[in-house]
């Protein structure tokens, strides 16, 4: 069962049903994985959530690491069968003019290149012959190469993970340009883990 059924009215479901929607369109050929921002900033300390968001402000904690493991054998079988793997990593040049610039009133020195808030978390780090697209805003898409890179790479589908932030939650908030796209998305339950107290998916495979 979809997860959003539950905020749905019976005419909502009626529709949906009448008019053929939400059938799965299956995978194509050329998957890709794309994993969203795995950066310390995001994951923060296996911890509570509460209990680390000091140090990490925008830091899931331990629900984070928990969705890490279960991702690591999706990576693996990437790698195996030698399908491309595209990290996207937030990063932030200047703080005047890129993404956070007026968004928390907390310093964003941790999000500057160079800092180890903006590396990707060690155990799931890219290797050699995997992308990595630097970007200072949400989306992944705006203002980098990476639409360039998947239709370069022939991808047909896209298969999404990471953890973007909370108010990028939802796949098509911080991918406006997939979301008009004819991509198959997949969403893997089993590596999906929510920020307790408020479940929100802030670690995702979309």
């Amino acid at each position: 069962m979809p997860i959003w059924d539950d905020i749905l009215t019976p005419t909502d479901q009626e529709v949906i049903r009448r008019g053929g929607y939400g059938k799965p369109r299956g995978l194509g050929k050329c998957p890709v994985l794309l994993i969203i921002d795995p950066q310390y900033n995001y994951a923060g300390a296996d911890k509570p959530i509460l209990e680390q968001i000091q140090e990490w402000p925008s830091g899931v904690g331990e629900s984070a690491w928990r969705a890490i493991e279960r991702l690591k054998p999706l990576i693996s079988a990437f790698r195996e069968k030698k399908r491309p793997i595209v990290y996207t990593r937030q990063v932030q040049t200047s703080i005047a003019f890129d993404g956070f610039a007026a968004k928390a009133d907390r310093s964003s020195s941790q999000y500057l290149e160079g800092s180890k808030g903006t590396s990707i978390v060690e155990t799931i780090a890219p290797q050699e012959g995997d992308f990595v697209i630097d970007k200072s805003y949400a989306s992944a898409f705006y203002g980098t190469p990476l639409l360039s890179v998947l239709i370069k790479l022939k991808v047909d589908t896209l298969i999404v993970a990471g953890a973007p932030p909370a108010a990028a939650s939802v796949p098509p908030a911080w991918m406006p340009s997939a979301a008009t796209s004819t991509w198959p998305r997949s969403r893997t339950a089993s590596t999906t883990a929510s920020a307790p107290p408020t479940k929100s998916p802030f670690w995702i495979c979309g």
